[in-house]
């Protein structure tokens, strides 16, 4: 039994022992969070150095397949076995002549059929400057050339131009992406443009397609607008959440807002989603800003990701690789439980 003068001694060792072992804790939790924060900060410089090549790769690869398609059609616009033809179809005396008219097309038709073949091109035009299509693969109406024909007005400046993939409002939402080329005559004067219709499916979203690592990674291109023009990888998952009706395609239908819920069939229809905020990295890569984001943000599927992008001030067009914040963290997350 303790006697009066030994309970204060003991009662001071407890306390001391006790604060001891307080500080040992501050200390040890202070160390340990020292550490998580060494690791956080070497895993987000990895992610940091795998990312930014993921678009400065692919933004070169799509830079260069429009350069080389642009290069290729300036090419065969100033071939004699296209030029030569376009003048004769624009002189309004022989032009008048079926005969003649017949043979010339079918030249132009020939000339370019291999390239579009080989190019996955769907069509060619051949425009006068007062509108008129003076030649085309094939013999049908094209009422987009009435109503888009502001896209092409760029060219008869002189100016070779890529033209992005938009939603025909008239050829029933089908999906188009165009280049327009000047075709010039002995001169040097425009007199005529050349424009090829390209599928953006078959092309365009194949460079997207082709970076996916991972499970949720995901590359893709975005309009001015905002919106997709390629593929989601998540279109099944989109559908399911109503962003997609069940019948609908990612491609310009789904815009990089912030969903708070799943939505009803006519709020698809109404557009009501389109008016939702942006998501960060479209809301910054829309101002015409580049940059990486590695702290989590929603993205349109209302899930937590990273991400890089790129916006393509020449072209008009984003470029973004987004993954799962659960999956870019999740060696940190093992080590921090």
């Amino acid at each position: 039994m303790l006697s009066n003068e030994d309970k204060p001694k003991q009662l001071t060792t407890i306390v001391y022992s006790a604060l001891s072992l307080v500080l040992f804790l501050i200390v040890v939790s202070a160390t340990l969070f020292q550490i998580l924060k060494l690791v956080e900060s070497h895993i987000k410089n990895d992610i940091r150095k795998n990312l930014a090549p993921i678009i400065e790769t692919t933004s070169d690869m799509a830079e260069k397949w429009i350069a080389e398609n642009l290069e290729d059609l300036a090419l065969l616009s100033e071939n004699p076995k296209l030029a030569n033809p376009v003048s004769i179809l624009l002189n309004p005396y022989k032009s008048e002549d079926n005969e003649i008219r017949k043979v010339e097309l079918k030249k132009i038709r020939n000339f370019l059929n291999q390239w579009l073949r080989k190019h996955d091109a769907d069509d060619f035009f051949i425009l006068a400057p007062d509108g008129r299509r003076i030649a085309s693969m094939y013999d049908k109406p094209y009422e987009i050339l009435k109503d888009h024909s502001a896209l092409f007005e760029d060219s008869f400046k002189g100016k070779r131009n890529f033209i992005l993939p938009f939603k025909s409002d008239v050829e029933d939402g089908q999906l188009l992406m165009f280049f327009s080329i000047p075709v010039y005559d002995q001169n040097g004067n425009v007199q005529a443009i050349f424009v090829v219709s390209i599928n953006p499916l078959a092309r365009f979203s194949d460079i997207a397609k082709g970076v996916r690592p991972g499970e949720t990674g995901e590359l893709y291109f975005f309009n001015k607008e905002g919106f997709l023009i390629t593929e989601s990888r998540f279109e099944k998952e989109l559908q399911q959440m109503n962003i997609l009706a069940s019948d609908q395609k990612s491609e310009l239908n789904v815009r990089l807002v912030i969903p708070t819920k799943q939505f009803s069939k006519e709020q698809i229809l109404s557009k009501s989603i389109s008016k939702l905020p942006l998501t960060r990295m479209a809301e910054l890569a829309l101002a015409g800003n580049s940059g990486i984001e590695l702290s989590p943000y929603l993205d349109y599927r209302g899930v937590s990701v990273i991400g890089v992008w790129n916006w393509n001030q020449q072209y008009g067009f984003g470029l973004a690789y987004e993954v799962d914040a659960n999956e870019a963290y999740s060696s940190y997350f093992v080590i921090r439980n």
